[in-house]
């Protein structure tokens, strides 16, 4: 027994032989990692974990297992990771009740985890002491009812660009508000492509159609417009929003723009 160990069983379809296709296997262990990585964060007061490969196999079906590495003088969060992944995974998708604590974008990433089974894979199951946990596809279908639909207001959203994805189906980066959510998930068209990566780095105000959550309090995406680059000394301080227009809002609903602008 490993009382650190998490293991991710994937078996392909059959026409493949139970093989996993390549791109498929990337696929799911991006979102496997990504998952651990926000239990990760919520366990141990919000600091980036990085994992270590512990098992690797193929045998049909295909078996990786990871635990978290802990520095020398260091919190050991394991056990508490590893826990709070099983009792998400099972509260979501057996009672499709999610924690408090899980915000629209780490639910994102649970129905991600859970989206190819039962179409480009037959089965994903997490082992753990001798348990079996499988993923269903209640698992995507369960947090679709959880987060509910998005609701629209034009705004703009404020951060630090610190990850960017161009070679996925949606080109999208992400920027770090310095308060409020963790993240926002921004997603732009092809002509915005050399602006978006002259920009990584460097905080940006963005533009467009923001998303929220009915669960929510922040918004967790927007649909960008325009993307403008804040050189350093053109950040606002606090002292540039007191006395701030009553009808600042634009045309927003106050109670939305109320909502965007704890975001930026």
């Amino acid at each position: 027994m490993n009382e650190f160990r998490l293991t991710l069983r994937l078996q392909g379809k059959e026409e493949n032989g139970g093989d996993v296709l390549f791109n498929d296997f990337i696929k799911q262990l991006e979102a496997f990692k990504i998952i651990l990585a926000d239990a990760g964060r919520r366990v141990s007061g919000g600091k980036t974990v990085e994992f270590k490969v512990v098992e690797l196999s193929h045998n049909s079906p295909a078996m990786v297992g990871v635990e978290p590495i802990v520095g020398k003088g260091e919190p050991d969060y394991r056990a508490a990771w590893r826990k709070r992944i099983i009792d998400d995974i099972e509260s979501i998708q057996d009672r499709g009740v999610a924690p408090d604590d899980m915000g629209t974008i780490e639910l994102e990433h649970v129905e991600q985890f859970g989206s190819m089974v039962g179409d480009e894979l037959s089965e994903a199951t997490i082992l753990v002491d001798g348990r079996e946990i499988p993923v269903s596809p209640r698992l995507k279908k369960n947090v679709k009812q959880i987060v509910g639909e998005d609701e629209y207001s034009k705004g703009s959203l404020t951060g630090m660009l610190e990850a960017i994805n161009v070679h996925g189906d949606e080109l999208a980066f992400w920027i770090y508000p310095p308060t409020g959510r963790s993240k926002v998930r921004c997603v732009f068209p092809e002509a915005f492509k050399d602006r978006a990566l002259v920009a990584f780095e460097k905080y940006v105000t963005v533009y467009g159609w923001v998303r929220f959550k009915q669960r929510d309090s922040h918004a967790y995406r927007i649909d960008i417009e325009e993307i403008e680059i804040h050189e350093q000394d053109d950040l606002p301080t606090l002292a540039d929003f007191k006395g701030i227009a009553p009808d600042a809002t634009g045309g927003i609903e106050p109670h939305r723009y109320a909502r965007a602008f704890r975001s930026a």
